[in-house]
């Protein structure tokens, strides 16, 4: 029998039964959107968080004392409620010869009425600071260390529509008069937390917000002695009541720890979706085998063989799982912005500019799943057909 005649009788059935295959294949396409959205969302969350991480651009993070974690993404998220750390420390810190190189940093939220968030990020870091994170100019430089110059991101200088040279106007505060700081430099988009902060030198940052003397956090680089002796360095730092020292490698753990949790979460939201996909299919399968007999019957009877009938079935199925899958991957990418939308604000600590990405290795695991149910819902009409009797065709 050639293989040509494998697709013309499941092509004919799926058009016989329009309805029952178009519910059947959205079906197929609503769990496979389901899946393909939050598998894409976690490996997408996984990826930007080891960017954002990365960017610090140093090996240990030392803050003011408090939840380690809260503390360690503080300069990720630069969330309010801040703990500040004495900047004494950096000269201390600074003479230690296991370190490198240090990147002291402060970062104050001023209340921005104009803003839809209500929170403006001041970032205080040293000029040096933007090469080791990474950071690209867009235009203009770095600000002086003793200037007000500011550094804007790229998405608050597109939100203020501000150039080099123009001037960002702070309204005066509760513990700051109004100000008017040049803007010395726009930074290319990083897809981090950069893009929407307003950076300017620490010492300048600490005059203008009456923050002397204050610090919170101070990132540090190891020269090869400092790897060496991590815990020692750790147990120094830590002796000082109000320090803490957090490897940011245990930070890329928890949080790691925490997509885990979420693919695992995928995976059982995944399975449950096709579970119900499949008993749908199976359901239809089950209506179909009934409707169908006396054509399989037919068929069988005029010489087609039992596998050359169950191939069929199968291939018919094949179509629908092709089908339902690929409209779940269009859907994917045209909503998957909304879905994106609706995650962020389930989530307590969210990277900027995170997407749903559609991911390749789900896909596959769509088509053999999908591949696994075509064959399960063509058995139906091949256990009739395989405990039939010639006396089952009378009466047809």
């Amino acid at each position: 029998m050639s293989t040509k005649y494998l697709w013309i009788w499941p092509l004919a059935n799926l058009r016989r039964n329009g309805w029952s295959t178009g519910i059947s294949a959205l079906a197929i396409a609503l769990a496979s959107f389901v899946v393909l959205s939050l598998s894409g969302f976690v490996k997408s969350y996984q990826s930007t968080v080891q960017e954002d991480i990365d960017g610090l651009g140093y090996d240990l993070l030392i803050t003011a004392r408090g939840c380690p974690y809260e503390a360690a993404t503080l300069m990720l998220r630069g969330g309010v409620g801040m703990r500040y750390m004495p900047e004494s420390v950096l000269a201390e810190i600074q003479a230690d010869d296991r370190v490198q190189d240090v990147f002291p940093a402060l970062v104050h939220p001023v209340r921005d009425p104009a803003s839809a968030e209500g929170v403006l990020l001041f970032r205080g870091m040293a000029p040096r600071a933007f090469e080791s994170q990474g950071l690209v100019f867009r235009e203009g430089r770095a600000f002086q260390k003793a200037s007000r110059g500011i550094v804007l991101g790229r998405e608050i200088a597109e939100l203020e529509q501000l150039r080099i040279g123009d001037r960002f106007f702070l309204e005066q505060g509760l513990n700051y008069p109004e100000q008017s700081l040049e803007v010395v430099g726009i930074l290319e988009r990083s897809g981090g937390q950069h893009d929407g902060s307003i950076m300017m030198s620490i010492d300048e940052l600490q005059d203008l917000f009456s923050l002397d003397g204050k610090l919170t956090g101070v990132g540090v680089q190891l020269n090869g002695l400092g790897r060496q002796n991590l815990a020692a360095m750790q147990e120094q730092y830590e002796a000082n009541p109000e320090l803490q020292v957090v490897h940011l490698s245990r930070v890329v753990e928890r949080f790691q720890l925490a997509t885990d949790r979420m693919r695992a979460m995928v995976v059982q939201a995944g399975g449950l979706v096709a579970l119900l996909c499949f008993s749908l299919l199976l359901s239809a399968a089950l209506l179909r085998a009934s409707g169908e007999q006396s054509q399989l019957f037919v068929l069988h009877a005029m010489g087609l063989s039992s596998w050359f009938l169950f191939l069929c079935s199968v291939v018919e199925g094949l179509v629908l799982v092709v089908a339902g899958v690929l409209l779940g991957v269009l859907v994917t990418l045209v909503a998957g912005a909304g879905f994106t939308e609706m995650l962020v604000g389930e989530a307590t600590y969210m990277p900027a500019d995170i997407e749903v990405l559609v991911d390749a290795a789900a896909i596959c695991w769509a088509f053999g799943v999908g591949l696994l149910f075509s064959v399960l819902v063509a058995l139906p009409r091949m256990l009739r057909l395989w405990g039939a009797k010639p006396h089952d065709l009378r009466g047809l």
